[in-house]
């Protein structure tokens, strides 16, 4: 495998891509800062700490305690330092495990991972190393080499309606994770210049996809420039992906202080498929790479970014 020596070598049309490379493209928080001088620094440019009543400068994650969002407790801040940017991250409480109201007493992994609340911790944007899992005359199939953060699918169980139609709550189309990679990652991890060189691409949610013969949740295609595999994506023989083995992920110390569960030093990761008989269970990949189901308000599974490139 041909792993490309620096960021700015890999830029869009500056090197042919073929399948079972590395390529590097965007930038997002990923490595701890252990460097205490490099720490203080840090702390002093991320200013007040914030709190549930002022969250100060820095920004709130907004994600759910007991199904409402009612009170902010975990927050980030980037900050740059010299030609390098930082994210800080701090939280007043653990992250619940689910966001759903029964279950919601559990935490997520955060103190398991070694991140505790009321401190406050430093990750550098590094660039995003992507694994080439196949190419044609146009368009390169991309998939994250590492887990990147750590989301639920959706926060409830509960299904909805709209436009007087049923959605389940696994309904990939109106899913949290969704609209999550299409805007906050989109944004954050790549520049304008990186955006135009990621195609807007009509993903397969068809029952096809989800490796099942049917089911009743399988839900229209969407089109969209980030996504998550689906089962028959993430087992193809062509990509490189049909033992469990090839298909095991580590998650970077960013998704670990997010609360991504690690065993044996490796990650679930969610599918966009979902579960063939259950409303509000998902597929995703076990740290050994082996399918599971899991419910779909679980906050530590992992997510794995996919896109398809211009060439």
């Amino acid at each position: 495998i041909g792993v490309l020596p620096a960021f700015r070598s890999c830029l869009p049309y500056e090197r042919p891509i073929n399948a079972g490379d590395n390529y590097y493209l965007g930038s997002y928080p990923q490595t701890k800062v252990s460097d205490t001088a490099l720490i203080t620094t840090l702390n002093t440019a991320g200013g007040t700490l914030p709190s549930p009543a002022d969250s100060q400068t820095w920004t709130p994650y907004q994600y759910y305690i007991s199904g409402s969002n009612a009170e902010a407790f975990m927050w980030y801040k980037d900050v740059t330092n010299g030609s390098d940017k930082y994210r800080g991250v701090y939280f007043t409480s653990y992250r619940p495990l689910y966001t759903t109201t029964a279950s919601s007493t559990e935490n997520s992994y955060q103190d398991e991972n070694g991140y505790l609340f009321l401190t406050r911790y430093w990750f550098r944007y590094e660039p995003v190393l992507w694994d080439v899992l196949s190419v044609d005359e146009s368009t390169g199939l991309l998939s994250a080499d590492k887990i990147l953060a750590s989301q639920e699918y959706y926060l409830s169980n509960v299904n909805r309606t709209i436009g007087g139609v049923t959605v389940y709550a696994n309904n990939y189309k109106e899913s949290n994770v969704r609209s999550w990679l299409n805007s906050d990652f989109y944004n954050q991890a790549f520049s304008a210049t990186e955006q135009a060189s990621i195609d807007t691409t009509i993903v397969d949610n068809s029952v096809a996809s989800t490796g099942y013969e049917s089911t009743i949740y399988a839900c229209e295609n969407t089109s969209d420039k980030i996504f998550l595999l689906s089962y028959v994506e993430a087992t193809n023989a062509a990509y490189g992906l049909s033992t469990a083995t090839s298909r095991i992920r580590q998650a970077t110390d960013y998704a670990k202080a997010l609360g991504v569960y690690v065993s044996s030093g490796n990650s679930h990761w969610w599918l966009r498929s979902p579960n063939y008989d259950y409303a509000n269970y998902a597929r995703y990949f076990d740290y050994d790479g082996y399918i599971n189901l899991g419910d779909i308000s679980l906050t530590g599974l992992g997510v794995l970014p996919a896109f398809r490139i211009n060439r």
